[in-house]
């Protein structure tokens, strides 16, 4: 997932199939599921057992650290989730 693709090189690796699945933020708050929308962003899937999310130890940040903060925040959110 993406929040942004910054600059040219980035969108020739979607086009070349190198990278792939990417959503922006907005997309993946209208796509996915979760009752509060910031945990949406880390949503992997859904089956009978609930809503599946990032691991973190599958996850790389590549972010501001503002952001990354926050998005480890929410990453320990989901791993409690998950028992």
């Amino acid at each position: 997932m993406t929040w942004q693709l910054p600059d040219n090189k980035a969108n020739k690796w979607l086009e070349h199939g190198c990278i792939y699945n990417i959503y922006s933020m907005n997309e993946l708050m209208e796509i996915n599921f979760s009752d509060d929308p910031e945990l949406r962003v880390l949503e992997t899937g859904s089956g009978p057992d609930g809503i599946n999310y990032a691991k973190q130890c599958d996850v790389d940040l590549f972010v501001t650290p503002r952001v990354a903060h926050r998005l480890q925040e929410l990453l320990k959110v989901t791993a409690e989730t998950r028992g």
